[in-house]
């Protein structure tokens, strides 16, 4: 199967198999947006449609959660029926990483508009606007989102696999992608201390 998307908003053709996401790490620092070398402790006071236990991270009880709309609001994860930004708060995203028994997702379509970027270790530290980072995006399912638990952080490698989609969304250099949306490709894993997308190689432009 091969997937079509948009890189530089020129349409190409997507090879049926992937790369690998085992590539290397970010190689320069841009001064702020990027995770710290020390493994932070995990964000458990996430889940914005969930009720989680601080001690064990657990879910406790649904708060906002729609069973029957379920799918449709959290996505299948291809092209056709990317994962939302909702599968990552609260969804089937959320509900296989923290409960499950994998650590990372890989070679998923997920879709949202990018709002931010975030300048510090943490999705709380989101800033909602343009800036002087490089290093990643922050996605939500509405435009004019503006709380940070509402959002997923995506990681925006310089590695050549990756450096494509960096060049063309980062909003340091491309301040025009703010209120876009996109679709990414990539792994949905822990990110920023929370869930997000890293090794991302192609997006499109919706």
């Amino acid at each position: 199967m091969s997937f079509v998307c948009l890189v530089g908003c020129e349409r190409v053709e997507l090879p049926s198999s992937t790369v690998s996401s085992q590539d290397e790490e970010e190689k320069e620092n841009d001064g702020e947006g990027d995770e710290c070398d020390d493994e932070l402790l995990f964000d458990t006071l996430w889940g914005y449609w969930y009720s989680i236990d601080v001690e064990s991270g657990l879910v406790m009880d649904s708060l906002e959660y729609d069973s029957a709309q379920s799918v449709v609001r959290s996505g299948k994860g291809s092209y056709e029926e990317p994962f939302t930004v909702y599968a990552f708060t609260g969804g089937i995203v959320y509900r296989s990483l923290l409960e499950g028994d994998v650590s990372s997702i890989y070679d998923i379509w997920t879709t949202g508009y990018i709002v931010g970027y975030i300048s510090g270790r943490s999705i709380s530290k989101t800033i909602f606007g343009t800036g002087n980072v490089a290093t990643n995006i922050v996605l939500a399912d509405s435009p004019d989102e503006s709380d940070y638990r509402r959002c997923i952080p995506v990681q925006l490698s310089s590695s050549s696999s990756f450096s494509a989609v960096r060049d063309a969304i980062n909003l340091r250099e491309n301040p025009d992608m703010l209120g876009r949306k996109v679709l990414i490709f990539g792994t949905a894993t822990q990110y920023m201390r929370y869930f997000g997308m890293k090794d991302v190689k192609y997006y499109d432009c919706l």
